[in-house]
């Protein structure tokens, strides 16, 4: 569990990048990264009760945690990007 954790963890980090360099792809995969490192973070805890591979499922769950913070973050950025905009237009129209 401790490896799969960090897998999925790193993919989440990985699926925040991809996703920033395209707009077509920005929702779903960060919604698809934020799921990621939410199954690693729940993988990481529950690997953590094997003492073979604590280490593992601890850099999993940190990992985990970098990961689903920085998708909820660019989420939460362009969603307010996009509503101040929106908002502009709006006023500028009439």
């Amino acid at each position: 569990m401790g490896i799969a954790s960090l897998i999925l963890s790193i993919a989440s980090i990985v699926a925040n990048f991809v996703a920033n360099t395209d707009w077509d792809l920005f929702w779903p995969v960060h919604v698809v990264g934020l799921i990621l490192g939410i199954v690693g973070l729940v993988l990481g805890a529950a690997g953590r009760k094997n003492a073979t591979q604590r280490g593992v499922a601890t850099a999993g769950m940190i990992i985990g945690i970098v990961g689903v913070s920085l998708n909820a973050i660019f989420m939460l950025a362009c969603a307010s990007a996009y509503a101040t905009a929106s908002n502009a237009v709006d006023s500028l129209l009439g």
